[in-house]
């Protein structure tokens, strides 16, 4: 079996968490007051869910890898033990993309 229940169980609540963090807006906009890398995400997925593409990459360019990334991230070091330094690569080349996005976008 891929995931156990206790894995499971970790992924429910990490999700419940963010779910709540979010119910109120950003919460790196709330804390800083400016705009975090990853602000439009949640807009482009809605507009995307929604059928609406342009508006989905208009929120947000990168929103279709960020979830692949994330994954990859949270099970590195149990499903891709093999190609750390790979993993490693990916990470930073989308932190560097992600940063650039920002800051091109600004």
């Amino acid at each position: 079996m891929l995931f156990t229940r206790k894995t499971l169980a970790t992924h429910l609540v990490f999700l419940l968490l963010f779910a709540f963090l979010f119910w109120w807006g950003c919460p790196f906009n709330r804390l800083f007051g400016f705009t975090c890398p990853g602000c439009g995400l949640s807009r482009a997925w809605i507009s995307f869910l929604r059928g609406d593409w342009r508006l989905a990459f208009k929120s947000h360019l990168l929103f279709l890898p960020a979830p692949v990334v994330v994954f990859l991230f949270a099970h590195r070091d149990t499903l891709f033990r093999r190609c750390q330094k790979t993993m490693d690569c990916i990470f930073i080349f989308f932190a560097v993309l992600l940063a650039a996005y920002h800051l091109l976008r600004g």
